[in-house]
């Protein structure tokens, strides 16, 4: 018998929690270590569509990247929406585990995917907090500025947005999944040309421009910060994560949620 604890199991030799930042709410969030498990859904998010493929499906548990709360709820009230949702889940009878910045951070994780899909060579961690290797950097082949773009806009989307001042030639590029702009600095002293992220506040964008003009002023060439967004740069997470259970846990029936970005273009 497969049970939820070997999943889990399973799931943290993938992506080990000492990969996991500080205070990260990670592992089973619903349900028994001792249930049995045949079938998994991986999906990025406990959402309304993944639970109701996961019973459409007849799968035991769901897999997700993102916690269902980052901090728990005072009181289990259904109105509100979160709250709804793992209640949802847990009359189903669906085990819900996750896998959050430990598989942002680990080896073989979301940031080293990215590094593939960005063709990054001689990657090492941007920023290393607590001995968690932060983020990527690495070398790419030089590269105009208009073709590294058109790979930025075929990998994440139209909705790209960048601030700072544009590079001629692309040679390094930086790194974080998710929300990772707060590295912005680390990034610029790093000697990237651009730093791929998500989740880019107003005032973020505008340091960004402060620091694209100072390195033109010494050096002479751009530094750019790109918004590629969260759900962009995290979706990955389904491909990879599926992949590896896979082949670590081979019993197992394998389900995928493609799970949809919230935002809507006007």
């Amino acid at each position: 018998m497969f049970s939820a604890g070997n999943l889990l199991d399973v799931l943290q030799e993938l992506y080990p929690p000492e990969f996991a930042l500080q205070d990260d709410n990670f592992g089973l969030q619903i349900g028994s270590l001792s249930a049995q498990i045949r079938s998994v859904l991986i999906s990025l998010d406990l959402d309304e569509k993944s639970i109701a493929l996961a019973k459409k499906k007849s799968c035991d548990a769901i897999v997700t990247h993102h916690p269902i709360w980052r901090r728990g709820p005072k009181m289990l009230n259904e109105d509100d929406a979160s709250v709804s949702r793992a209640l949802s889940a847990a009359r189903a009878g669906l085990v819900v585990i996750n896998a959050h910045t430990n598989a942002d951070f680990a080896p073989g994780g979301i940031c080293d995917a990215l590094s593939e899909l960005l063709s990054l060579n001689t990657v090492i961690s941007l920023y290393e907090e607590k001995r968690v290797p932060i983020g990527r950097i690495g070398r790419v082949r030089p590269t105009k500025w208009k073709n590294y773009r058109a790979r930025l806009n075929r990998l994440f989307g139209k909705t790209v947005r960048a601030s700072g001042t544009v590079p001629n030639i692309i040679e390094i590029v930086a790194l974080c999944s998710g929300s990772g702009s707060d590295l912005l600095e680390k990034a610029y002293e790093s000697g990237a040309d651009i730093f791929v992220t998500g989740d880019v506040k107003y005032h973020t964008a505008r340091d960004a421009e402060t620091l694209g003009k100072k390195r033109i002023g010494k050096e002479g060439r751009g530094f750019l910060l790109v918004d590629a967004g969260h759900y962009e740069t995290e979706k990955i997470f389904v491909d990879i994560t599926a992949k590896g259970l896979k082949r670590t846990a081979s019993k197992l029936r394998i389900e995928k949620s493609i799970v949809k970005s919230p935002f809507i273009l006007l």
